[in-house]
């Protein structure tokens, strides 16, 4: 085989492997600034509002049926471990 080829073959498989770039530092450092800033709003929100009386007393209901709550977050977590799990894989293949 021509070691031309070879070398052409080499370049492209590496330019395939380059193109799949992993996100910039700066990127995960402010979704990390903007999710940080989220929880502190929503707790000094709830902090202040703790011990505010309802406009209008809340309702009890008797539960007929589960809503269903349980079942969605464990599907949730599942898949997002199955996900996750896949993604590692293919992140130590390349």
């Amino acid at each position: 085989m021509d070691p031309d080829v070879e070398a052409k073959a080499r370049a492209i498989v590496l330019a395939a492997r380059g193109a799949r770039r992993s996100l910039p530092r700066w990127i995960w450092i402010t979704s990390l600034v903007v999710s940080v800033l989220g929880v502190a709003a929503l707790a000094i929100a709830w902090l202040q509002e703790r011990d505010t009386a309802p406009l209008r007393p809340v309702e009890h209901h008797a539960v007929e049926h589960e809503s269903g709550l349980w079942l969605g977050l464990l599907v949730g977590l599942g898949l997002g471990i199955a996900i996750g799990s896949v993604m590692a894989l293919r992140s130590k293949r390349d």
